[in-house]
């Protein structure tokens, strides 16, 4: 196996690993009893319904949604990896 092949594997895998990893504590702050996620491409907000009840507020989280941007990331390197293999390839 070629070593740009390798590195694409591993860069991929990586990436794959960090989406998948976000998603996870992502999704279980979002099925906390009390808490109420809204999604949006670029931020996640995490909404307390027990503090709302309690004291007459809330508490809102928003944080970057990084599992999206993890997802775009990889589109982005796996096309950058097919163009070069490509222009190898044509070169060879």
């Amino acid at each position: 196996m070629s070593r740009q092949l390798k590195l694409v594997i591993l860069v991929n895998v990586l990436l794959c690993g960090l989406f998948v990893v976000c998603n996870f504590v992502f999704g279980y702050f979002a099925n906390l009893p009390s808490i109420h996620a809204q999604w949006n491409p670029l931020w996640l907000t995490y909404y307390n319904f027990d503090y709302l009840a309690q004291m007459g507020g809330e508490i809102v989280a928003p944080i970057p949604n990084f599992s999206f941007y993890f997802f775009w990331i990889s589109i982005a390197v796996n096309l950058y990896f097919i163009i070069k293999l490509g222009r190898n390839k044509e070169s060879s």
